[in-house]
């Protein structure tokens, strides 16, 4: 289980004026997700961190320790997709160098006193429902680092047969049998 502290929670959501913290290299913010509302019944945001939190994971450093790894320095708050995009799709792209420098843009860019900032009642009640999500996400583990250009040895369903109908506005229904052998080669569609 990772454990996040309270206060550190509250500085990240703080200094985000309620935006993904995703941003352009010239320092301008790509995103204007916002990442918890009091209508929502969960929040939008997620924990990113800068260096895996675990062994496996993008940029991990295994001369961290767990209390650095789940620290200020090393979390910024990002939305759903682009969480996704830096951590499972993109990581290689996502360097340490380029997230540290996301981080401090977002964070130079921050209002500290604006109503945003000063609205520590939702703050407060956000903290436990993202400590929630991103343990159910974290319960998943990571990604496995599979190409999606050419398809790999063994990837896929083999030996697969799925039997349909189809009919459309009453008309004759038609079954089709469709069957994929252990090779991609050897693909067999039969309409029965």
């Amino acid at each position: 289980m990772v454990t996040y502290r309270d206060d550190v929670l509250k500085i990240l959501f703080g200094l985000s004026n309620n935006m993904c913290s995703f941003r352009r290299s010239d320092g301008a913010a790509a995103c204007e997700e916002k990442l918890i509302d009091p209508e929502w019944y969960s929040v939008k945001a997620r924990i990113c961190h800068i260096r895996a939190r675990s062994v496996g994971g993008p940029r991990y450093d295994s001369s961290m320790s767990d209390p650095e790894r789940n620290d200020f320095p090393n979390l910024l708050l990002l939305c759903p997709t682009h969480h996704t995009l830096v951590d499972d799709l993109e990581p290689d792209r996502y360097s340490v160098e380029v997230l540290t420098k996301m981080k401090e843009d977002a964070e130079r860019n921050a209002d500290a006193d604006s109503e945003w900032s000063r609205n520590t009642a939702l703050i407060n009640r956000a903290i436990p429902v993202l400590i929630s999500v991103m343990e159910r996400l974290h319960s998943l583990g990571p990604t496995p680092r599979t190409s999606l250009k050419e398809p790999q040895p063994g990837q896929g369903a083999a030996n697969v047969q799925a039997t349909f109908t189809a009919s459309a506005g009453g008309a004759v229904s038609e079954e089709h049998t469709v069957t994929r052998a252990a090779s991609d080669e050897s693909r067999n569609d039969d309409i029965a």
